[in-house]
Formats: C-alpha cells, structure tokens, sequence
C-alpha cells in the first residue's frame, strides 16, 4: 500500500481517497446494465462510497491497495442467510423426519436454548458469510424449537451480532398461526390465530425500530410469515397491508413439499402460487425462498408454465438455496426456466457454512443436471443471482454492483492460489473452482470487516469448539423430543462403527 497525499476536497477532508487495483474488476456497465470485467481495472471509494470502478482513475488518492493478484467482485447478497443453528448439519445421510416438537413444549413456557446459546450460534454462522464474500444477508432462523414466533430478545441478538461483525443486515421477528406437532394421536398441528397475528405485531414492531436507527445505519427490517402453510388468509393480508404501510418487504419459506400442495389443494383448492395470486399479496417486494413445487412440469412436481406466469406478472421475487435441498435429493426445475420465464431469482445459503461461492456453483451444476444441458445456468447467471437478484428485492441500486455512487462493500478474491484455477474467465474461476479460503478481503461501508482472510475479534478455533458444543446440544434436544424413542445413535449414527478395538483377520474364527 502507497499513499499519495490527503483529499483536496474540504467536504471529505479527513476521510480517505481509496484506490484498489486489481487483476481483474467486475464493474457494473450502465448501458449494458450489467456486469462487465475490465482486466487491470480500478475501483476507487471515499468513505462509504464508490466513486469509481473500471478502467485507469486519473484523479488523486490518499492510499493504494495493490489487489493485482485478486479478483475484485462486489459483496455477495445472501437472500436467505441462516443465523442460528438448525437441524441441517445432522441430516445428511437420513430420512427426513416428518416432526420435531412435542405438544409439552408448545404448549408450556420452557426455552430451548438460552441467548447465550444462540448468540454462540449466530457467531459462528454470520462469520461464515463474512467469510465467503457477504457483505448484505436476509436473515432467518429455524423455527424448529420455537412455538408460534422468535423469542421477543433473537432479532435484536441477532442485530448486535452482525453490527459486531460490520456486515449489513435485513432482519425479522418470524411468526406463525399454527405449530406442527409430533406426540398427539388426536392433531398433527395446534393451531391460534390471534398468535400468529401477536407475532405479526413484535414483527412490525422491530421494523420500526430498525427503520428510527434503533440497530444502526446497517440494520434494516423485513416481515417475514414462516411459511405458506402455518399461517391464514388473514394474517398474510395482514402482513401485505403492514408492508405497504412500513414500505418494506416481507418474505416467506414457500412451496418446500409435496405435502404442502396436497394440503393448500386441499383447504383452498389451489396451490401455493394461486393462493397467493387470489389473495392479491405478491409483488416486487415479495420473495418466495425455495418454491420448488407446484402443478408439475414435465411429469414432475415442480410449478408449471401458468405459475411461473404468475410470479413473474407480479414481479415477485424467488430465493433459490441450492445446497440444502441436496441432503434430501431435490432439485429445483430449473432454476435457468424461472429465469426465462421473467422471474428475478436471489441465491441464499440456509445452512452452515454459509458459503456462497459453494452455493454458485451447486445453483449452476443442479441447473445443469435439471434441464440436461451444460448451457442451461452460467456462471454469470449465479453471479448475477448472487449480487444483482438480492439487490433487486431489497429495491437496491447501491449493493451487489461496483459502480460511482454504490457502497463500498467490495470483495477481493486471491487468483494466485492453486484453488483458483485458471480458466481464462475469472467469473468461472470463482464459481467453478473457487474455495471460501480464496477470499482474502471484505469491506462493507468503505470498512474492512476481513482482512487477509482474518475477522477481527474472531478466534476461529475458539468459535468451531462452541459450535460444536451447541451441535450436540442440538442432537440431545431432539433425542428427547423424539416421538418414536429413538436414542442418539438410531437418530444420527455415525456413518461407520465407532469402536475401541480394530478387527484384524486374526480374530475371525
């Protein structure tokens, strides 16, 4: 790094002139409106803003970054980030189970985990996305040990988490009308409305809060019904109402199962997409995470022609986390016909690690292996996924783009690593070939939150050891609710014996 003397502009005195120069930019082209690569390009910022990305900058600069080893990317918008740990990192291998939480829980007071507990988990995760390029996330937490909405103290935990690491955060207070259940031969749900709409209302509430500044200039609110089939009619006519009333967007977990159609079928006689069009609640600020199934296309249960229709007529947008849905054997179809069909896809990760380059690439292969063909999903389509598609639903125009008057949230992706393989594209490159170790630095606001591949006040040996604590806490937790009695080994059994003595042929009689 060099410095070139101070700014001579008395409004910015005392705030640095930065330039970057790195092997290869990705700027945003306003005529072509979309990214561009300029090899040697430069991206230049003061304070919280770019003031140029592209070619040579011929004005002065208070302090270099020589970055022409790296890829220089804007930061990555995870659409659908989780923040707490879920039940993902012990399913891979297993059948997925149909339940969770016993009634005794719904239906009495005590807390799963403590904040401490949470706050262990939320660490862990959100460095994750620090990690792999993030600069903006959607959060979202697992409502598999909740009741009808988040504890009152999560979304603020969750606030105090991101503004610790810098990164920049749209946030909620889930909430739900109905709780399924495992234990209770007589429901399968329990079911109160006038809670879901109590959730609603904490919900609003923390927009509010988030939108006087209460968390910070980072901190933004988002409404968030959990999912398409535990809430009513009315309480998602509610939350359209109260996002035009807050001039916010709200999104939902939506179209998961098979199940949910067949039960949407069967209480409204439409599925999930025509239930929301009849009620008139979609639009631009509306985003449908997964919205894997629906009427069948191609003798499949994904959503038919007339859906997609549906969606992209009404401008709402489609959160699409590729790498979770392969723990249970599924695929969206496809991700390249949404696109073509008109509808703005985000990518998000909802799960640990929250890698987004892994997520790239998974949203690229599946596409691929969905429509049988290697040109289905590009790189470029992902990584327009991964920073212009969540832009978009935030209604942004100053995040996921490097270009004058953007934040400053850029990314520096090292080249010169084995990881990195040369393509003769950078964008393949990074999707194709890339590893979350390649990322080397992460501003966020013109700050660096990541330097060299270190978090400050991030001991991650330290936060991998609590993780795991809370992992098998986790674990422990589910043994107990287990409706069948399963113990921990029939429940999330090692993939091989684990055992004190090794066999040799010696022992066989």
């Amino acid at each position: 790094m060099t410095a070139t003397g101070p700014s001579d502009d008395p409004a910015v005195r005392g705030v640095e002139t930065v330039r970057i120069r790195g092997r290869h930019v990705v700027a945003y082209d306003a005529v072509r409106a979309g990214h561009v690569v300029v090899e040697g390009g430069e991206v230049v910022f003061r304070g919280d803003r770019i003031l140029h990305a592209g070619g040579p900058y011929d004005g002065r600069v208070d302090r270099e970054i020589d970055a022409r080893t790296q890829l220089v990317i804007p930061g990555l918008v995870d659409a659908h980030a989780l923040m707490d740990v879920g039940v993902h990192l012990l399913l891979w291998d297993r059948e997925r189970d149909p339940g969770y939480r016993p009634r005794s829980f719904v239906e009495g007071s005590e807390r799963a985990f403590t904040p401490e507990r949470t706050r262990d988990g939320a660490e862990a995760m959100l460095s994750m996305l620090v990690r792999s390029g993030v600069t903006t996330f959607c959060g979202v937490n697992a409502m598999v040990f909740k009741r009808w909405h988040d504890e009152p103290w999560e979304s603020e935990l969750y606030a105090d988490v991101a503004n610790g690491l810098g990164l920049r955060a749209y946030l909620s207070h889930h909430f739900r009308a109905s709780v399924p259940i495992v234990d209770d031969a007589t429901a399968t749900t329990l079911v109160d409305e006038r809670r879901g709409f109590a959730g609603l209302e904490r919900n609003v509430a923390f927009v509010q809060r988030a939108q006087r500044g209460d968390f910070g200039p980072r901190i933004h609110g988002l409404l968030f019904p959990y999912t398409q089939d535990t809430v009513t009619p009315d309480l998602l006519r509610a939350t359209r109402a109260a996002a035009d009333a807050l001039g916010v967007g709200w999104r939902m977990h939506f179209a998961q199962s098979v199940a949910e159609v067949e039960g949407t079928l069967a209480r409204h006689g439409r599925t999930p997409v025509e239930h929301l069009d009849d009620l008139g609640v979609l639009g631009r600020d509306v985003m449908l995470t997964h919205c894997l199934h629906g009427r069948g296309h191609a003798g499949g249960n994904g959503l038919s022609d007339d859906e997609l229709a549906i969606l992209a007529r009404s401008g709402t947008n489609v959160g699409h986390t590729p790498w979770i849905y392969l723990w249970g054997g599924r695929v969206l179809d496809a991700f390249g016909r949404y696109r073509r069909a008109g509808i703005n896809v985000a990518i998000g990760t909802d799960t640990y690690p929250g890698d987004m380059i892994q997520e790239m690439r998974m949203a690229s292969l599946m596409g691929k292996v969905a429509e049988r063909s290697p040109t289905a999903v590009t790189a470029a389509d992902v990584f327009d996924a991964a920073t212009l598609g969540g832009a978009r639903f935030l209604g942004r125009e100053d995040i996921g783009r490097l270009a004058p008057g953007a934040k400053a949230d850029i990314v520096l992706v090292r080249e010169d690593t084995a990881t990195f393989a040369p393509t003769l594209d950078p964008i393949r490159s990074l999707v194709y070939y890339a590893s979350i170790r390649d990322v080397s630095t992460v501003f966020v606001d013109g700050r660096p939150i990541m330097e060299d591949g270190v978090i400050p006040g991030v001991d991650e040996v330290e936060l991998s050891g609590r993780m795991g604590a809370l992992v098998v806490d986790v674990a422990d937790l589910l043994v107990a609710w287990d409706a069948r009695g399963r113990d921990l080994d029939a429940r999330f059994g090692p993939s091989y014996p684990s055992v004190q003595k090794v066999s040799t042929i010696d022992d066989v009689p």
